[in-house]
């Protein structure tokens, strides 16, 4: 302990003195504050726990401790040792990780998406081209976008993504990313503003040099896109000290709306990272996917904790209203019955989560749903027989 003591002592003395000027004052009060106190180790000999703090430990957990006994695709797991496996089913189960909690999915085929974590998010899309890939998590979502492709790859984690858009587009995000969408605090009375984090799930945040970006060979995504290290990095920060964590290569993007479509946050800068997987060995130079990211002024990891809107962050969290959307959806189908409107009665929403449910949660998670959807069901019915319109009743049926 007093080796331990000593240690930090001189790691703080030492940020004192090396750290820039405008962190000084931070770790000077860390270091007189840490200075008083006696540091004590617990061990518990037959404990265990999981390190959640890189991205692909958080998107395996939310993964696997969703499926609790249930087989998942390899896909899923980078780490595959059956007793770590077996450990977050483990922990998962103790503390009630579910693959659906507060989710309202509809457009989405659920072969493979029942392989996948969703909390906290809508997700609508009537597109047959979309698709949420295996091993994907989802959370803290709104793509409300009825009239577009939204084509999640697999092992992907998605965060605090905003859409809610009428008219017609196409999102892509390759397999292995991780996009991550965050409110910044507005200046100036200017409109709402959000730096979207993109990184591989993979990409280690603070090696040097770096390997990989964006999931790829950082030198061959250079070549190909013709970036060079000043795109990149500022030119005060050295070689030794380039790393993703000061790379400035998230957007930031601002809220717009259009009549009639809606608004949301154009995320159509992606195109170049899409095209970096689906075209391979092609100059992308002239890519107009390309082109928008190099015209957009973007932050670093390192940058972002102190411009980010903690607050507006919390209450979208707090207001995405997937519950809504279930009532909307089962109105809906009823005024389709009733007035006899030739269009589908969709209720993959239901499936959707009937899929993802494990035997173990299936009647505390799906049970609810799945009667609610029968009570809307025989009401129309009941209604279509008093009024003796029986083909209405026979189509409930």
């Amino acid at each position: 302990l007093n080796h331990f003591d000593s240690s930090l002592r001189r790691y703080l003395e030492k940020r004192c003195v090396d750290d820039a000027s405008e962190n000084k004052a931070q770790w000077q009060w860390l270091f007189s504050e840490f200075s008083k106190l006696k540091l004590f180790t617990c061990a518990i000999p037959t404990g265990s726990f999981f390190h959640l703090g890189t991205t692909w430990e958080l998107a395996d957990f939310l993964t696997i401790g969703a499926s609790h006994f249930e087989e998942v695709p390899e896909i899923a797991l980078r780490n595959d040792t059956s007793s770590h496996k077996q450990r977050m089913r483990s922990f998962g189960n103790s503390i009630g990780l579910v693959r659906r909690s507060g989710t309202f999915i509809s457009g989405f085929p659920t072969e493979t998406s029942r392989y996948s974590t969703a909390l906290n998010s809508v997700l609508v899309s009537k597109s047959t081209g979309s698709a949420i890939g295996e091993g994907s998590v989802i959370e803290h979502s709104f793509m409300n976008c009825p009239n577009s492709t939204i084509e999640i790859g697999e092992r992907c984690l998605l965060s605090g993504i905003r859409m809610n858009f009428n008219g017609c587009s196409s999102i892509h995000i390759p397999s292995g990313l991780c996009l991550q969408m965050l409110p910044l605090k507005k200046s100036n009375g200017k409109k709402k503003s959000y730096i979207c984090i993109c990184l591989g799930v993979d990409d280690p945040i603070k090696d040097v040099p770096v390997k990989t970006i964006f999931g790829m060979d950082f030198q061959c995504v250079l070549q190909r896109s013709g970036l060079t290290e000043s795109d990149i990095w500022d030119e005060i920060i050295p070689s030794s000290r380039r790393m993703l964590w000061n790379a400035k290569i998230h957007p930031i993007l601002h809220h717009s709306s259009s009549k009639g479509d809606g608004s949301h946050v154009d995320l159509t800068y992606l195109n170049w990272i899409h095209e970096l997987y689906t075209q391979n060995d092609i100059d992308l130079k002239s890519s107009s996917g390309l082109k928008h990211w190099k015209s957009l002024r973007k932050l670093s990891i390192s940058e972002i904790r102190e411009n980010v809107d903690a607050s507006a962050e919390a209450l979208h969290r707090r207001s995405i209203p997937s519950g809504k959307f279930v009532e909307s959806r089962l109105s809906e189908i009823s005024e389709i019955l009733m007035n006899r409107k030739h269009e589908p009665c969709n209720f993959d929403f239901v499936f959707d989560l009937v899929s993802s449910s494990s035997s173990e949660n299936m009647s505390s998670i799906s049970r609810p749903l799945v009667s609610q959807s029968l009570r809307t069901l025989d009401s129309v019915a009941f209604k279509a027989i008093k009024e003796k319109s029986y083909d209405i009743a026979g189509r409930v049926f």
